[in-house]
């Protein structure tokens, strides 16, 4: 069994770079068109590859030092309608809540 440590990443790019800036940040703000009633899908991986801060019991690792990280969440979309994609975004909300971050404003 392989154990990959909280700043590892067994892919060879640039994330462990980012966990470690995302550990230091005070405010992480999170931008990203909707497509298709999601997300695009760079920051879908994104929030994917934030697992790495989860234990196997979903329990944030780093709750201490990240409990009440601002996070701001906007979102582009074409539609006039500004509810049409409110389910998604109060999804993305939720998780980003359960990561332990103080999310401000969407």
């Amino acid at each position: 069994m392989k154990i990959i440590s909280f700043n590892a990443s067994p892919r060879k790019d640039d994330m462990p770079m980012i966990y470690s800036a995302l550990k230091q940040a005070d405010t992480l703000i999170l931008g990203t068109p909707i497509y298709m009633v999601m997300m695009s899908g760079q920051a879908k991986i994104f929030m994917d590859r934030l697992f790495a801060y989860l234990t196997p019991l979903f329990s944030p690792r780093y709750k201490e030092g990240n409990n009440g990280k601002k996070l701001i969440l906007v979102y582009t979309q074409g539609n006039p309608n500004t509810d049409m994609f409110r389910a998604h975004i109060d999804y993305t909300e939720k998780i980003f809540r359960m990561l332990k971050f103080d999310v401000t404003a969407v």
